[in-house]
């Protein structure tokens, strides 16, 4: 049934999304609040507004059914040129806060990462018809809604659980809580 396995890739992108905000809030010092994971969940979703079979493409049906046929489904809106576009587009949300601009572009590119893993890949330098894919060898590669798919998906699930109270703290003085190095227990209360 293609609707579920369309279906199956809006979680795995959501998990993949929110583990990639959540692990460079903790890099950056950058605690995810609830707005930013809303905007995380719209950029992890926005690239399938390509298909009208999506979850965001049936939310958009007019506009998604137009890009599905004008576009295709996994082309030009599955770039980097699609995300230079979107983060020039949402430039006011940028002045308003960053943070949150950061994240919807994350999530737009936690997307179009996650789906150099599918077995057809994404022509992430569009115009150029080159697909990218990750790894080179097809066969190693995740069909969508497949059992390999649920299984990353579990596994981004426990990573990003497991990353929230190191969101919190942030990274560096995690590290140092989980090392109790007396040096830096001084430099984190100086800090």
């Amino acid at each position: 049934n293609p609707q579920s396995t369309i279906d199956m890739t809006a979680p795995t992108h959501l998990s993949f999304g929110i583990l990639s905000l959540l692990g460079i809030g903790a890099l950056i010092g950058r605690p995810v609040t609830l707005p930013a994971v809303g905007l995380v969940t719209i950029g992890a979703l926005l690239p399938d507004i390509d298909t009208s079979q999506s979850t965001i493409g049936r939310l958009l049906f007019p506009l998604s059914a137009w890009l599905e046929r004008r576009l295709g489904h996994r082309g030009a809106v599955h770039s980097l040129f699609a995300l230079m576009v979107l983060g020039f587009a949402t430039v006011p949300l940028a002045m308003s806060n960053r943070w949150w601009w950061m994240a919807l572009l994350i999530g737009y590119f936690s997307h179009l990462l996650l789906d150099t893993l599918n077995k057809e890949g994404v022509p992430l330098f569009y115009p150029s018809p080159v697909r990218a894919v990750m790894p080179k060898a097809r066969r190693w590669r995740i069909a969508v809604g497949s059992k390999a798919e649920i299984v990353l998906l579990i596994v981004f699930s426990i990573f990003a659980l497991l990353l929230v109270p190191i969101n919190r703290a942030g990274l560096f003085p995690s590290l140092h809580a989980l090392l109790k190095d007396i040096h830096s227990a001084i430099a984190d209360y100086r800090a």
